[in-house]
């Protein structure tokens, strides 16, 4: 295993603005276990949090209603453990 940059991130907060988290942007960012999501998130590329193992925890910041408008890559988040999608009004389960 690489002990460089790639594997070192723990936990990311995408900026409000951002529409699109492209294709692997964190593919097997092993120690990876919160993320944060805009409200502005339109699209989440293939495999884009795929072999993310330690991933606990998704925060969006826009309503469930939004978060289902957004467009899912293939196997966006197929190998982490997520259960769910916390949203500010409820929480959406994952089928992964």
């Amino acid at each position: 295993m690489s002990t460089g940059w790639r594997y070192n991130l723990v936990e990311v907060h995408i900026e409000e603005g951002v529409t699109n988290v492209g294709k692997n942007a964190f593919c097997s960012q092993i120690y990876l276990n919160s993320v944060t999501l805009p409200k502005s998130l339109e699209n989440i590329g293939d495999q884009a949090f795929r072999s993310c193992y330690d991933l606990e925890s998704i925060k969006y910041q826009g309503s469930t209603a939004d978060w289902k408008r957004i467009v899912f890559g293939n196997k966006w988040l197929q190998g982490s453990n997520i259960k769910y999608i916390e949203c500010v009004d409820g929480i959406l389960e994952v089928n992964n």
